[in-house]
């Protein structure tokens, strides 16, 4: 396999149709809508080859990916796994960690904090708990001293603290701190040359969002993906751990080994259950009264979405939500997804993507630094996955997560 663009320039990118399968005027308005929300990099790559590589302007150095990371932190245990330093997915937790060999985190296996399921107490917002200071706090030591506020593999909820252990278990397991393991690993091997880390207050790479990497390194990372684990002849991955981490996870059928998949169709809606379980949770009345009129409505985008929130909160509607649910483990609406998957992809804070189509053989990613020009209305990209998806032929509507 070879990285060979195509001599075609267009909205100063490099890009041009393939086989017949890109519309080419699809291709543009993503550009353009990178232009618009002040991209880094935005790049798409079908059959090994590039169609576009836009930077407009901008630093082709590294990014910081925020939770875009944690698929990446996913293949360093797929790469463990394949080593034979892990025996297993569902190896307890507890054989690195003795310390955990009491009570219900005796149960806590290495799919847990791969799958969201660990139970460990969970703060999602990495700011209020992990990121209340920089350099982060060591999320490592926060993991293993947290209580469990579910018995292990019963309830889906997205923890950095779970990630982060993922990381000093690659140490423990690999006998090399994180970052030199992933080096050696991955980006030796895929010659990316343009990276660096983010860590933590005792220096170790934060894994639940570490990674500052190129554009196009991250890029790789999909043809990695999309050739089941070879990169340019080499077999970087066994290609069944590539099958593992996108299957469909033990409690949320959206999500795999730290990986978001793709459904062909997806709804959402604010149904009654979540009513009830945010009144037992305490959520302010008021807030509650205001988005009552959109109880059970069925929405089949993400704009239809936004427009309603708008109506009934106002211009600031994701800020006001945010507020109100800042204290509890859940997204306000409920996705409903298809059981096709046409796809999957990470997804970091800001608008980070990296998304892959497996069938068509396309990549796409977005990425964009945390300036202190960024706009928190219009820059996170939010329709980057369906103009994305789109150029393939497939539009389905997904909120970001994270």
């Amino acid at each position: 396999m070879k990285l060979k663009p195509l001599i075609c320039i267009c909205i100063s990118a490099v890009y041009c149709q393939a086989q017949g399968t890109i519309d080419n005027s699809k291709l543009a308005v993503l550009l353009e809508r990178g232009r618009q929300t002040h991209s880094d990099a935005v790049i798409v790559i079908q059959n090994d080859r590039v169609l576009a590589e836009e930077y407009y302007g901008k630093p082709k150095g590294a990014v910081y990916i925020a939770s875009a990371g944690k698929s990446l932190t996913a293949l360093a245990i797929g790469k463990l796994l394949d080593q034979g330093k892990i025996k297993s997915l569902d190896q307890p937790v507890s054989d690195f960690y003795p310390e955990w060999l009491q009570g219900n985190k005796k149960l806590i296996t290495i799919r847990m904090l791969l799958n969201h399921t660990s139970g460990i107490q969970n703060v999602p917002n990495a700011s209020v708990e992990i990121e209340r200071k920089i350099p982060p706090v060591n999320a490592i030591k926060l993991a293993l001293a947290a209580e469990l506020s579910d018995p292990p593999g019963t309830n889906f909820s997205y923890n950095n603290k779970a990630v982060a252990l993922l990381g000093g278990i690659i140490e423990r397991a690999s006998g090399k701190r994180m970052d030199v393991f992933f080096e050696e690993a991955f980006y030796r091997p895929m010659n990316i040359r343009q990276f660096d880390w983010v860590r933590d207050e005792d220096g170790n790479p934060a894994a639940y969002g570490a990674f500052r990497l190129e554009p196009m390194g991250f890029a790789k990372f999909g043809l990695l993906m999309l050739n089941h684990g070879r990169f340019q002849g080499k077999q970087i991955l066994s290609s069944s751990f590539v099958e593992e981490v996108v299957k469909p996870g033990q409690l949320f059928g959206a999500c795999g080994l730290l990986w978001w998949l793709y459904p062909k169709s997806s709804t959402s809606v604010i149904d009654s259950e979540k009513f009830a379980r945010m009144r037992k949770d305490n959520v302010r009345e008021d807030f509650l009264k205001r988005i009552q009129p959109l109880e059970n409505v069925v929405f089949d985008s993400s704009g239809a979405y936004a427009e309603a929130m708008g109506r009934v909160l106002g211009k600031d509607w994701s800020s006001q939500v945010a507020e109100a649910l800042k204290q509890v483990n859940y997204p306000l609406r409920k996705r409903v997804f298809s059981d096709e998957i046409i796809g999957y992809y990470a997804s970091g804070f800001r608008g980070n993507y990296l998304l892959v189509m497996p069938k068509e053989k396309l990549v796409a990613v977005r990425v964009v630094r945390n300036e202190a020009d960024y706009n928190w209305d219009t820059d996170g990209f939010a329709d980057f996955l369906q103009l994305a998806a789109s150029l393939a032929g497939h539009a389905v509507d997904l909120p970001p997560v994270q």
